[in-house]
């Protein structure tokens, strides 16, 4: 039996605890690079986009493409926040008009022991000689060129979550080095991350994706000051109105957890009649 790589058993461990049916699309950088990869993720039928290297037999095919087959394009932003009001609106077409485009061509690939070809991505930037390079299987009836890149855009937000973490949340500080100690602080900080982000998917779009930092000074020091004692934590509310939102929030939050109960709930469901 040929043994498991140490990445692909991370994604069979994940899908193992989703379920089959929930684990259907991946992203990854560079260090997931690999054929043998790729060649099992065909073969579970799960959708990804990897980042691709230079130096490669990919490289070298991307590199044949001829330059009027490449067409000009503007990437959006990962999550990037749009504005509601017409202020907004004008400021935001004013950032949209300094972004430069990008030119966007693709080709399908063949790559060291995998055994489907490829849809490689190529991307050049305006001053830059090198050729950015992602690798996907997912068809282009479903997604277009620009479409793939824009969604793993999204993807910056892991880098967000270990910057924070390491940053606001200390785990780069451990109190130990014992496992059991150790594993405790991983998995407290993520518990916490997780119960922030939760909490501003209740706030309205303009602060769902900021970080801890801004999240503090723009809205729980604006609306209270949070006490720590014996007993956990005390809120002391600046204004009514805020205490009236947060109690608002507090029953939205509740509301949202109880649906992602019913969901997994059904999800346990579904895998036991398997």
């Amino acid at each position: 039996m040929v043994p498991i790589k140490p990445k692909i058993q991370v994604i069979k461990s994940a899908r193992d605890i989703l379920g089959k049916s929930t684990l259907k699309k991946v992203y990854f950088d560079r260090g997931f690079y690999d054929g043998k990869h790729f060649d099992w993720l065909n073969k579970n039928h799960i959708q990804f986009v990897c980042r691709g290297k230079q130096r490669t037999k990919v490289a070298d095919q991307v590199s044949e493409i001829p330059v009027e087959e490449y067409v000009e394009e503007i990437l959006a932003s990962p999550k990037e926040y749009r504005p509601k009001t017409d202020r907004g609106k004008r400021a935001k077409a004013e950032r949209d008009a300094l972004k430069e485009p990008v030119k966007i061509a693709e080709r399908m690939v063949d790559v060291t022991d995998c055994e489907k070809r490829l849809r490689a991505i190529a991307v050049k930037h305006k001053g830059k000689k090198s050729i950015d390079l992602w690798l996907t299987n997912i068809p282009a009836s479903l997604c277009s060129a620009k479409g793939v890149i824009d969604e793993y855009r999204n993807r910056w937000g892991v880098e967000v979550f270990f910057k924070e973490e390491k940053s606001y949340w200390y785990l780069n500080n451990l109190p130990s080095r014992k496992i059991n100690a150790v594993k405790c602080t991983i998995y407290f900080n993520f518990v916490a991350y997780n119960l922030i982000s939760i909490f501003k998917k209740t706030l309205s779009e303009k602060y769902q994706n900021v970080g801890i930092k801004v999240l503090r000074r723009e809205v729980l020091r604006k609306n209270a000051i949070m006490y720590f004692n014996e007993d956990g934590f005390e809120l002391e509310f600046n204004v009514k109105k805020a205490k009236e939102a947060y109690y608002g929030h507090i029953e939205s939050i509740n509301r949202f957890v109880a649906k992602m109960r019913e969901e997994i709930n059904i999800l346990d469901a579904i895998c036991l009649s398997h």
